[in-house]
């Protein structure tokens, strides 16, 4: 009798019981339990990375996840913290695409950056965060890559569990409202100033620059850039 390929029994096995399921960095042992579970199921797969893995090791990692190559498929977590991104990144980046391997790069900057104060308490840096999103964003540019999503932990309540951002929080001010029972999180202020930071990013890459008001009033313009516009209008009028 023929053993089912393990295309078809992946395709044979969901799991419906969450709604995403990811391989932390602490269990992505290739031989290990939670690799040969996950190989056998159908979902999309998170794996978690830092600076520990070697491109070889993630290579087989993925194969062996994902050995029809489908797209979708395999979601790589990096999470190295800010000062430990180069060159290991770039190393990984390059090692999947020489593979000829399809997967989904993912940012986040949360785990690596948490740090204990000296009073105990567990914190995030502001800055630690934004700087590792930015150079992970630079670093797949330089590569002709793409980073397709970020992570974060954050909270709409006025919270103080994560030091910096636009009210300059300090090591003393994680006291008044430290309510986290897990991870400290990022509260509502911090997070809308990294949304709009990182939408800046994005757009200072990937998008062309629009003038806003205060621009155009100000702006000075030659008949040469303005002709196109001219010559776009009068072909809409005809």
């Amino acid at each position: 009798m023929k053993v089912l390929s393990q295309k078809k029994l992946v395709q044979n096995i969901i799991i419906w019981v969450h709604i995403f399921l990811w391989i932390g960095n602490r269990t992505r042992d290739l031989d290990g339990a939670h690799i040969e579970y996950f190989r056998g199921i159908a979902n999309p797969v998170g794996l978690k990375i830092d600076n520990e893995i070697s491109p070889q090791e993630l290579i087989d990692l993925i194969q062996k996840l994902n050995p029809t190559n489908e797209p979708g498929k395999i979601v790589l977590i990096t999470r190295f913290g800010a000062k430990k991104l180069r060159p290991h990144l770039s190393n990984l980046i390059k090692a999947v695409q020489d593979a000829q391997l399809i997967a989904t790069w993912t940012c986040d900057p949360m785990h690596g950056n948490t740090y204990t104060t000296s009073e105990g308490i567990k914190t995030r840096d502001f800055a630690n965060i934004l700087a590792e999103v930015t150079e992970t964003f630079t670093i797949h540019i330089e590569n002709g890559s793409k980073l397709h999503g970020v992570h974060f932990e954050l909270t709409g309540e006025h919270v103080t569990e994560c030091v910096g951002g636009p009210e300059n929080l300090h090591e003393d001010h994680l006291k008044l409202r430290y309510t986290t029972y897990c991870d400290p999180r990022m509260n509502y202020l911090q997070g809308l100033e990294m949304s709009f930071l990182l939408a800046g990013l994005i757009s200072k890459n990937t998008l062309p620059r629009r003038r806003n008001s205060e621009d155009i009033e100000h702006a000075t313009f030659d008949e040469e850039e303005l002709e196109p516009s001219f010559e776009a209008d009068q072909d809409l009028k005809q």
